[in-house]
């Protein structure tokens, strides 16, 4: 069984998947994308990819999630 979240603060993204716990700054996410079969990535601004593949359902609306809360100042 996989237990995921994804939780979006004011300056930080939080992804936590079994015994992984990552937070992101929002200020150093560059974009974000999802395809088909993949999953929703994250670019940081050092071109790093982080791949957060364990919410492969509604990929695309959690992409445009992931958008609106980084275009909100």
């Amino acid at each position: 069984m996989n237990f995921s979240y994804l939780r979006l603060t004011k300056k930080h993204m939080i992804y936590h998947s079994d015994f992984k716990n990552e937070t992101y700054e929002k200020s150093l996410i560059k974009k974000v994308t999802w395809q088909k079969g993949c999953g929703v990535s994250i670019q940081l601004n050092n071109d790093e990819w982080k791949d957060i593949s364990s919410f492969n359902q509604n990929s695309q609306s959690m992409t445009n999630s992931i958008r609106a809360w980084l275009k909100k100042q």
